[in-house]
């Protein structure tokens, strides 16, 4: 027998057991028992070093960072007991290659790369771990475990755990993660990683991980399949951990190990299947009976390989254990070619078992080969529902091939029916529940193994006569059946969402004459809506509200602008607990803490600490399956009787709606959400919560989703919010159908517009000497759907550059690398992609010898000539001219035009364009001969003037110190963000983000739009921020920056910065409150309860002296200001 293993032995097994012990053997099984240094060797590449410097932002470097918490890493890891291998302990670089030579050639177990992230975004922010779908199995539990470890420790945004084809995750031989732990490019961020304080947190968090995921590595010298006490196989994502939907007793209670085969091996002819079994918990310990071994999880006399009831005793070396171990030849002739998973059950002396498996690649005849064709892994979705002689569309998409593709899929239905796509259609004439097996072949005609789920079939017919079986379309809602409120006690299950009006959870408030019926009105819908979402009940979640807040009247600790409707650690004796940025984020928090009581896992995005500050812990540790209400009292507050008021509320909102019961119409009207742009491979997330459904807590909501509009459902998820990536461009109509357990269906549709993702390229390669102009060319950067807005260079020695052809100058010599990043009109960046520029010393003037060479004269750069000066109407074709350009010794060969409004184009020597908007613009052409030598830029100007019918807002006069602020004028966006199209401003598509939102408040406070906005420009720099205040806190005009240093507040969204700054102004401009917005709530600078500061002087010449020191203050606000109208 020949054995050779591919992937490193793994066993992972969070899902599928219990609890699991893993177990070095004395005696012919190895030495030692429980061992504390399992000898696992970890490699850490500290991303980039030498002439890579990763990413640069503020003038760190991200090699440096990277560097600093690997070796932090490596100091913990190696004080645990773990051998370390470094990829780099300076600033050394590498090539991707030579990294994955060195890993897999170092003999490690663990491969983990350190690096930090960067965007063109300021805004990017937070952590996000990455594994590869086509690497080692394993690599996707160490990635979701660093990410989890990382998040908790150093305290930054979850952004999720994500798939990539890195070469180093990719090609390396071991488990492998990539983490990028924070954003170089965001300026707190940036501050965070040049703290030791907090490297040291995203050490901890790396070294926590892999020490977790190392309990479950099994080295050839420990048992090398699957250990347990439970019997529960359920199907999970991770090859080899489990392998079928079947659950068996567990009740003897051992733990099962196996030594020989590694898991995962490829066997040929005859191999020994060796392990033990043994009650490690027991007191006193059960004895070992009988071993079986069978060939799937079936205990059938057919699947039965052997039997073994002798067996080698302590062979664990533990007193007070009653162990055995034991071993068995199998005949390859007894199993199937490819994969096969054998599982052994253990029996005590009353016939209790419990079971471990192991998983064998088998080939049938000639030796394991050298370069072996891994089996590929099915996965058969499901489990599914449906109704007899109606479609029940399967899915085995899921399935995978380590080394390959898949080429067939062969499905048995359980009904004597089968089928070979990916996935099936097929129509059941019985209800019944059908076992559906799924096996896959690769391109290499290897099998999977035989891989189960369920279908549940009902025949309508014999259901309930109220229920109804209508397929509905988009915008139809579908009745049948009924769900009932009854009265609420301690015993009434709080999870299932049962369909209530605003209506009726207001009607508590208007029969108590609240004054806080206005606040009410707002949070009655918010409670709905996450109710929905979280799968509660919303009249008991809205009890508790009513309970802990006295019903809005907030008479304890927690005061009414914390937004905290439910105490959240508010602990008593003055404390006041947390406080939220809006009434959403409070009612979010709410039903995120009770999620943590009531669900095993994360439900959707809010279910995190983020969202919720109590959720405390890696897991929902307050989970223990009970889901009654009575479950809250002596937990979520002290006493037996903590729900008495939340049970008596709840059922004065039911006897509002009838007479202590209702029965309400079971229905369902989906709702997909509004049309999405995306990019391709951006995670895309679809909620369909706004949806409507009617439904008892018995009935289960599947939701199905259709992503490229073939009529074939893709995904079924029983959540409302579901994530999904699109690979390719294009427009797609997404599908979403709702289906409800007893038969009832609705369906929607989304447009999604996918953009393509612009390729850079910097040319190159450059050469130059010390002191010369090197200019660079991006100019066959290419977007196949769009045109590149911008071009990010880096010129590898701490500069950076903008445009399509800039120049630089190298001060010392050396190979330099050069990093071009471009971004489409849709904002879409490219990946980075790199050239070098090599820069040489003067040469020497002194020679040994003359020698007569033939010169060739250098060529001359071309000359470019623009044309203009340029005039036309907004929305109609303007004709450019370059024809005046020229090149004295070649020809022009492209024609690089930027119109000064965000859009450019290449290779056109009398282009048309038309301009959305009226303004004056500058519009750059640079020209590039057919030796490659790129001109000197040449401008023109452009007045676009409103076309006939195009309407837009006038200022008669110029805005000056005299001009009133009070009194909204009408302007539009593209006027305000005209002011950035013509400055050249990187920040254009912020500024549209922000001008409606200006317009709209601007209108609600009686405030001039104009004039705020060209404050916001003052105040920022263009949205550059280049003093105190940063970009991610949305403060727009500087509230409370006092200079030194002082950031000021921070805003949670654009929109409350937005209002915060319309508020302070009010709290010069008039007299009283004007809005609800217009408090300290919304503006932490209103101080006092009145507006203190207004003197009755409305002019925007008032702001001098008060807004900020001196009498010149709202120069620059007047400039930007009539700028807007092209004065």
């Amino acid at each position: 027998m020949q054995i050779k293993t591919k992937m490193i032995k793994i066993f992972l097994s969070f899902l599928l057991m219990v609890s699991f012990c893993l177990l070095t053997i004395t005696g012919p099984f190895g030495e030692g028992l429980f061992a504390d240094n399992p000898g696992i060797k970890v490699f850490i590449d500290a991303g980039h070093g030498g002439r890579d410097t990763g990413a640069i932002g503020f003038g760190f470097y991200e090699k440096t960072a990277n560097l600093d918490i690997a070796l932090r890493v490596k100091q913990k890891l190696e004080a645990s007991g773990f051998a370390v291998v470094m990829r780099r302990g300076n600033d050394t670089g590498h090539s991707l290659d030579e990294i994955v030579n060195m890993a897999n050639s170092s003999g490690a177990d663990i491969f983990v790369s350190i690096h930090n992230n960067a965007s063109l975004s300021p805004y990017s922010h937070g952590t996000e771990t990455y594994w590869c779908a086509n690497g080692v199995a394993g690599s996707q539990q160490l990635a979701s475990l660093i990410q989890s470890y990382l998040v908790s420790q150093a305290g930054r945004a979850n952004r999720g755990v994500k798939t990539a084809n890195f070469r180093v995750i990719k090609y390396t031989t071991m488990p492998a993660a990539l983490v990028e732990c924070a954003f170089i490019s965001n300026q707190t961020e940036n501050d965070l990683l040049k703290s030791p304080d907090f490297r040291e947190k995203c050490a901890a968090g790396i070294a926590n991980a892999i020490k977790k995921f190392s309990e479950g590595i099994i080295k050839p010298a420990d048992s090398g399949g699957s250990s347990s006490e439970s019997t529960t196989t359920t199907t999970t994502d991770s090859p080899g951990s489990s392998y079928s939907d079947v659950s068996t007793p567990n009740s003897s209670g051992f733990s099962v190990g196996f030594n020989t085969p590694p898991n995962g091996a490829t066997v040929a002819g005859s191999f020994v299947l060796r392990g033990w079994a043994a009650d490690l918990r027991g007191v006193p310990a059960k004895k070992l009976s009988k071993i079986e071994i069978y060939k799937n999880s079936d205990k059938t006399e057919q699947n039965l390989i052997g039997k073994i009831e002798n067996f080698e005793t302590n062979v664990l070396g533990s007193q007070g254990v009653l162990d055995g171990g034991w071993q068995f030849t199998v005949n390859c002739d007894q199993l199937f070619e490819g994969e096969n998973i054998i599982f052994i059950y253990a029996y005590d002396e009353n016939s209790n078992y419990s079971t471990g498996n192991i998983r064998t690649n088998v080939l049938k005849s000639g030796e394991v080969p050298e370069n072996l064709n891994l089996n590929p892994i099915a996965k058969p979705g499901g489990p599914y529902n449906g109704e007899i002689e109606k479609e029940i569309i399967f899915n085995g998409s899921a399935s995978y091939d380590p080394d390959g593709i898949i080429t067939e899929y062969l499905w048995d239905f359980g009904d004597g029916t089968t089928a070979n796509t990916e996935k099936p259609v097929h129509v059941y004439s019985e209800a019944g529940s059908y076992t559906v097996t799924l096996i896959v072949k690769d391109n290499g005609n290897k099998l999977s193994a035989a891989v189960t789920t369920k279908a549940e079939v009902i025949d309508p017919a014999k259901t309930s006569e109220s229920s109804s079986t209508q397929d509905t379309t988009a915008d139809t809602t579908v009745s049948g059946g009924s769900a009932t409120f009854e009265n609420v006690s301690n015993s009434t299950n709080v999870t299932g969402y049962i369909s209530i009006t605003e209506e009726a959870l207001l009607k508590i408030f208007k029969d108590r004459n609240s004054t806080k019926l206005e606040r009410a009105a707002r949070l009655a819908p918010l409670y709905i809506k996450y109710a929905k979402l979280f799968n509660f009940r919303a009249d008991i979640a809205w009890a508790q509200m009513c309970h802990e807040t006295g019903f809005l009247e907030f008479t304890g600790d927690v005061k009414p602008q914390q937004n905290n409707f439910v105490g959240l650690g508010a602990t008593g004796g003055g404390v006041p607990g947390h406080s939220f940025a809006t009434e959403e984020l409070g009612v979010i928090a709410h039903f995120a803490h009770l999620a943590w009581y009531y669900f095993p896992e994360d439900v959707n995005e809010y279910c995190n600490k983020t969202y919720d500050p109590r959720h405390f812990g890696d897991g929902h540790i307050n989970y223990t399956g009970n889901t009654t209400l009575g479950f809250l009292n002596g937990r979520w507050a002290p006493g037996a009787t903590y729900t008495d008021k939340i049970i008596l509320f709840a059922n004065q909102i039911i006897q509002g709606i009838g007479s202590g019961s209702q029965t309400i119409t079971i229905s369902v009207t989906a709702n997909a959400g509004q049309d999405k742009q995306t990019n391709i491979g951006e995670s895309v997330t679809f909620d369909a919560s706004s949806s409507i459904i009617v439904a008892a807590p018995d009935i289960t909501i599947n939701y199905l989703w259709d992503w490229n509009g073939d009529g074939l459902y893709d995904q079924t998820a029983n959540t409302a919010v579901v994530k999904y990536v699109f690979e390719t461009a294009g427009t797609f109509e997404v599908a979403l159908k709702i289906r409800l357990s007893n038969g009832l269906e609705s369906v929607d549709k989304v447009k999604v517009s996918v953009n393509s993702i612009p390729a850079a390229d910097p040319g190159g390669p450059y050469s130059a000497k010390v002191g010369e102009s090197v200019k660079f060319d991006g100019s066959k950067s290419k977007d196949s759907d769009g045109t590149i807005k911008d071009y990010l260079w880096d010129f590898g020695n701490g500069a950076s550059g903008s445009g399509i052809s800039p120049a630089h100058i190298f001060q010392t010599s050396g190979i330099y690398t050069i990093k071009l990043t471009v971004v489409d009109d849709k904002g879409a960046s490219s990946t980075t992609v790199t050239t070098t520029a090599e820069i040489s010393d003067e040469e020497s003037a002194s020679t040994t010898e003359t020698t007569k060479t033939e010169t060739t004269a250098p060529n001359k750069p071309p000359t470019a000539n623009a044309g203009g000066p340029y005039s036309g109407k907004a929305g109609e074709n303007i004709t450019f001219d370059g024809s005046a350009s020229s090149d004295e010794d070649g020809s022009i060969a492209e024609y690089i035009w930027d119109f000064g409004d965000g859009t450019s184009l290449t290779n056109g020597k009398m282009p048309t364009h038309a301009y959305s908007s009226a303004g004056n613009y500058i519009v750059k052409l640079t020209v590039k001969d057919d030796k490659g030598a790129i001109s000197a830029e040449s401008t023109a100007s452009v007045t676009v003037n409103a076309a006939e019918g195009q309407q837009y807002p006038v200022n008669s006069s110029i805005i000056t110190n005299s001009t009133s602020f009070v009194g909204y004028h009408e302007v539009t966006a593209d006027q305000l963000v005209s002011v950035f199209i013509k400055r050249g401003s990187p920040r254009v598509d912020w500024a549209r983000r922000l001008a409606p939102v200006y317009i709209q408040y601007g209108k609600l406070f009686n405030l001039r739009a104009d004039i705020a906005w060209a404050q916001m420009i003052h105040e920022t720099g263009f949205l550059e921020y280049t003093g105190d205040v940063k970009p991610n806190q949305n403060n727009f005009c500087g509230l409370g920056a006092t200079g030194g240093g002082v950031p000021g507040n921070s805003f949670a969204t654009e929109e409350l910065g937005v209002i915060a700054h319309y508020a302070h102004l009010a709290w010069y401009y008039f007299a009283n409150h004007v809005n609800e917005y217009c408090n300290s709530k919304y503006d932490p600078r209103h101080f006092g309860s009145t507006h203190s500061k207004y003197t009755g002087d409305t002019t925007v010449g008032f702001l001098n002296g008060r807004w900020a020191p001196g009498a010149t203050y709202t120069d620059k606000i007047l400039q930007f200001a009539n700028q807007i109208y092209g004065y």
